[in-house]
């Protein structure tokens, strides 16, 4: 139950080098026309840093949902 509060899902595509940092390329893949939260979603999943990758370079990518919550 999310009583007076609204759910706003921004769904980000984005990709990952073998070192485990995330790379430039992150595209919003689903959202609600939010623009600001688009900018602080992409600007926290740059932030992140995965576990590297062993054996040769390569680039992996994911899509990752953030969920706000606004009154």
């Amino acid at each position: 139950n999310t009583g007076s509060y609204n759910i706003i899902n921004r769904s980000l595509k984005f990709y990952v080098d073998s070192s485990g940092r995330v790379l430039d390329i992150v595209t919003v893949e689903s959202g609600s026309g939010y623009g600001a939260l688009d900018k602080l979603a992409i600007e926290a999943i740059k932030q992140w840093i995965f576990e590297p990758l062993d054996g040769p370079a390569s680039k992996q990518w994911g899509v990752i949902t953030f969920r706000f919550m606004s009154q």
